[in-house]
């Protein structure tokens, strides 16, 4: 009940009240699905760095009382987390499954990281920061490369096998060790992966122009579609009003102009210095494209 009252009533009415609201344990739902010559592969995402499934004891423990039974594992572990909300992905029964990652897993994908790094107290360490505030310090030679590297590049993502040549003499190498070190660090959302880069915008260009539904969205409403698949919301109408004047026509002058027509309350100095910083904003958050 106190859960409830913490909720919007309309959630409460679309889910406890609904007609079809019918909660089942994790080996309930299984059941229906084998029935239907289906299988379980894995949750959508993984899970936080936190969860008890990284722990070597609940690992021991999970092959105790489950051992080689993937859906008796996430039940007892779905216990452990007192979890509620599962977004399961489910594969053809009899299907020949890996669920550990291999390099070979790796290989083809494209590697990225919205980071950024500043040196940290201890000798050769950094700290690398997420735009949410996430932080995690490091003086590993080959994860400070990494992640120092694909700072730089991003928005862009970088071929992970383009990376390993590149980054061999710090010791990155796609072996055992380095898989390890890569989920670790997909856990902790310090990279990502795609399978090809969308059409960002390869740098801030003299006439920039932002994505047409992000100029759509901007005019009618307070949060935008990024080209990563991400959103960006903001409350300063300047700032709306400048991603709506993105649009590949305007150079900095152009857009200096159209700004003081739109807020001639603002200073220009004031406008000009925030227009570069802006734009930095919205390269890395995905906005600008090609």
């Amino acid at each position: 009940m106190q859960r409830i009252g913490k909720r919007a009533p309309q959630v409460t009415f679309h889910d406890e009240l609904a007609g079809q609201y019918h909660p089942i344990h994790f080996h309930e739902f299984m059941q229906q699905a084998h029935e239907f010559g289906l299988e379980y592969l894995s949750e959508s995402t993984l899970p936080p760095p936190n969860d008890p499934v990284y722990s070597a004891d609940t690992q021991a423990t999970l092959q105790d009382l489950a051992p080689n039974d993937i859906v008796r594992q996430e039940q007892i572990l779905d216990f452990l987390r007192a979890r509620t909300y599962r977004e399961t992905l489910l594969c053809r029964a009899g299907l020949p499954l890996s669920r550990s990652f291999s390099a070979g897993s790796f290989r083809p994908l494209l590697i990225g990281s919205c980071v950024t790094s500043s040196p940290a107290a201890a000798p050769g360490a950094f700290t690398f920061t997420l735009p949410g505030g996430i932080r995690m310090e490091s003086n590993h030679p080959a994860v400070v490369a990494l992640l120092q590297t694909l700072e730089a590049a991003w928005p862009q993502c970088l071929p992970l096998s383009d990376l390993v040549q590149q980054l061999a003499s710090t010791g990155f190498t796609l072996d055992d060790q380095a898989v390890t070190l890569l989920t670790r660090l997909t856990v902790a959302k310090m990279i990502e992966w795609r399978t090809l880069n969308p059409p960002l915008a390869p740098a801030i260009s003299a006439q920039p122009m932002a994505s047409a539904l992000s100029r759509l969205q901007a005019a009618a409403s307070l949060t935008v579609t990024t080209l990563l698949h991400t959103s960006w919301t903001f409350d300063d109408p300047l700032v709306r009003h400048f991603l709506q004047l993105l649009d590949g026509t305007r150079d900095r002058p152009a857009l200096l102009l159209a700004l003081q027509r739109a807020f001639p309350e603002k200073s220009p100095d004031e406008l000009t210095s925030g227009i570069e910083a802006t734009l930095t904003a919205f390269y890395r958050a995905g906005l600008l494209q090609a």
